[in-house]
This record gives structure tokens, sequence and C-alpha cells, in this order.
């Protein structure tokens, strides 16, 4: 919790000390789990913030706060477990000139947490457990104009954090 509130402030911090052309936007994100992680989970969601910073012509620096969530597969017998993780990452994003195209590579957290429920010899067994894994996501992606102040972003980022592995397919906004 204490790595998530100091994430918050250094977003609020560096949103009022470069203002002027920070741009700001939010995503929602499909996330396809791959490898182990797939054997055992189905396809996740979630919400997604994001910050972006001009450094040069094509080059944008970018910040990211989100919420993923998935349900476990029917494999064990009276088990019910799901799966959530918090990324908070930073990155870089080049621009393919004009065309809307662009680049990206991220790393920062993956907070994963998993809750488990299950019957064992007539008794109910609930827990949870969590950890924290640096990660890696590099993508590409596209952004179209609809209107002079709103951009539609969609992007595919390969997201990997330890033994956890997922395709995010996201649609978002930039302000």
């Amino acid at each position: 919790m204490k790595k998530l509130f100091v994430a918050m402030l250094v977003v609020l911090f560096a949103s009022t000390a470069f203002a002027q052309q920070l741009s700001y936007g939010g995503n929602l994100e499909l996330a396809v789990p791959m490898g182990h992680f797939g054997d055992c989970v189905n396809m996740g969601f979630g919400l997604s913030a994001q910050a972006e910073y001009p450094v040069k012509d094509n080059i944008v620096a970018t910040g990211s706060l989100g919420y993923l969530m998935w349900n476990g597969k029917d494999i064990y017998e009276d088990m019910d477990y799901s799966w959530s993780c918090i990324p908070i990452k930073v990155g870089g994003k080049y621009n393919l000139n004009d065309t809307g195209f662009y680049g990206i590579v991220e790393m920062g957290l993956y907070m994963f947490s998993i809750k488990w429920d299950y019957e064992y010899m007539g008794f109910s067994v609930k827990g949870d457990d969590s950890k924290t894994n640096f990660g890696f996501a590099p993508g590409v992606g596209y952004q179209m104009p609809f209107n002079d102040k709103i951009k539609l972003d969609f992007s595919l980022q390969y997201e990997t954090a330890g033994d956890y592995d997922f395709l995010g397919l996201d649609l978002g906004v930039r302000f």
C-alpha cells in the first residue's frame, strides 16, 4: 500500500510541475494470460490511468497506474480463486512521424494478489497471498485524433513480470 501511495504522490508532483505539456488518459484493458499463467486463469480485464510528457519531437515519456483482475479456471473441484494486479510503470514512446503509429517500452512494479476459497473435508478454507515483481512491457500502438483535444488510443503490449505473462489489449483516450 505504501508503494501505491508513493507512486500516486510522484504522479501528482509530476503533473503539477509539468502541467503545461502533460497529457492524461485512461484505458480499458483486456489481459490475455500467456504461458503457465494462462494455464490457471481466464482472460482478465482492467483499467489504467496514463500520463505522457513530450521529451523531443517524436519521443514521449510515459507513466501509468492500473488495476487488472482474472478469475481462475475450473481446474480444481470445490475451489474458487482469483488474481489481481496493480502495475505501476514508467517508460518511453517513440512516435513514427505523423502517422499515429508508435512503439512503446515500459517497465515497473507489478503487485500481484491471489485470493482462494475451497472446501476440504467439510471445512471452508479461505486465504490470500501477494507478490511484487519487476516487469517489462514492450508494445506497439496507434493514436487517432477524435477532435482538437481528444485522441483515441489503441495499443498492444506483451507484459512479463516474473512468472506472470499476459498480452494487454488497450483501448484508451488521451486529453
